[in-house]
């Protein structure tokens, strides 16, 4: 909705708080495996309605468009990171899917011992939570403008000093996000970075109706099922004991050196197209799980592939971070209704 005023407190005429547009709330959940997680409820508007868990990473959970889910919520719900289970495979027991699950920022992939660290599967930064947390709300010309930052720091004593500051951009003109994240390693030495956003979409947005568009040079389906590996673009109904498929691409950036995919579906009339810079994530993952209660499209920029530090590195593939040196990140979520 885009009113253009004159005077840009004209909009006082038409509305009794500004909230009638759109805006923030910050609550706390009161009951659950979430009980006393502070979580950020934006609308902005123009029917995207989104919850940002700033005690998880601040990340992105449930997102709704005109009402309708569009992000895949896991069987474990949303966990407040004051009972996150340890060990190589809690974070299973911790994820609770939600559009963006930050993995990283030291290891993606399975658990492993490395360099006599112990290292869980993909990472510590979605379970921490931020802090100089801050939203800020304007209108100018009837456009709402919203905006979230804050930081999240992965730390360690003699270890590893890395600092993550996300911002999210929306406004009531457009159904996009954008979300700028900067990396900086404030520690003594270089460390392996490792980065992958676990973007997560469910039923209804997934069903058999969904189309997706990739522009792949090339193509590998990880494990036992390699009948299927021209099947990445095709979705089923919930299988039982369907086993999870792993797609590696490389894509072909456009003219502006940035990455995308398109995700359609023909039943709801709705969609989304996320791009990226190639010479920042320039590899790609999907997870295709179509089983019973488990039913998830994960579609997963990053600098590397979900294989762990080790392989990572022996494949040459690992990307470091200097002492000092700061990394930036752009995402952009752009939601469709056709």
């Amino acid at each position: 909705m885009e009113m253009n005023f004159s005077n840009n407190n004209d909009w006082y005429d038409y509305l009794g708080h500004s909230s009638q547009l759109g805006g923030t709330q910050r609550l706390i959940v009161d009951e659950g495996k979430g009980k006393g997680t502070s979580i950020i409820r934006i609308r902005n508007g123009n029917g995207l309605d989104l919850t940002v868990l700033p005690d998880r990473g601040l990340d992105i959970f449930d997102i709704q468009m005109d009402g309708v889910q569009l992000a895949w919520i896991s069987r474990n719900g949303l966990v407040a990171n004051s009972i996150i289970s340890g060990g190589d495979y809690g974070w299973l027991r911790n994820f609770g899917g939600g559009l963006l699950t930050t993995c990283g920022l030291r290891n993606v992939g399975p658990p492993e011992e490395d360099d006599g660290e112990q290292f869980g599967l993909h990472g510590r930064i979605s379970g921490i939570p931020a802090r100089h947390v801050n939203t800020s709300e304007r209108i100018e010309n009837g456009i709402l403008h919203i905006e979230i930052s804050g930081e999240v720091s992965e730390t360690n004593v003699f270890g590893e000093n890395l600092i993550l500051h996300r911002t999210y951009h929306l406004n009531s003109a457009d159904n996009i996000i954008e979300m700028h994240d900067r990396i900086t390693n404030l520690g003594s030495k270089a460390e392996q970075l490792m980065l992958l956003y676990h973007i997560n979409w469910g039923f209804p947005m997934i069903s058999p109706e969904s189309i997706l568009h990739l522009n792949p040079s090339s193509v590998v389906l990880r494990g036992e099922v390699q009948h299927e590996a021209g099947f990445w673009d095709k979705f089923q109904k919930p299988t039982r004991e369907y086993a999870e498929r792993v797609y590696f691409f490389d894509l072909i950036p456009d003219e502006n050196g940035r990455n995308h995919y398109e995700l359609l579906n023909e039943n709801l009339k709705k969609g989304v197209r996320v791009s990226w810079e190639k010479a920042q994530l320039p590899l790609f993952t999907e997870w295709k799980m179509m089983g019973k209660g488990d039913y998830v499209l994960g579609l997963e920029p990053g600098n590397t592939l979900p294989v762990g530090r080790s392989a990572t590195r022996e494949s040459g593939a690992a990307e470091y971070l200097e002492s000092s040196e700061t990394k930036d990140i752009m995402l952009r979520f752009q939601f469709i209704k056709f």
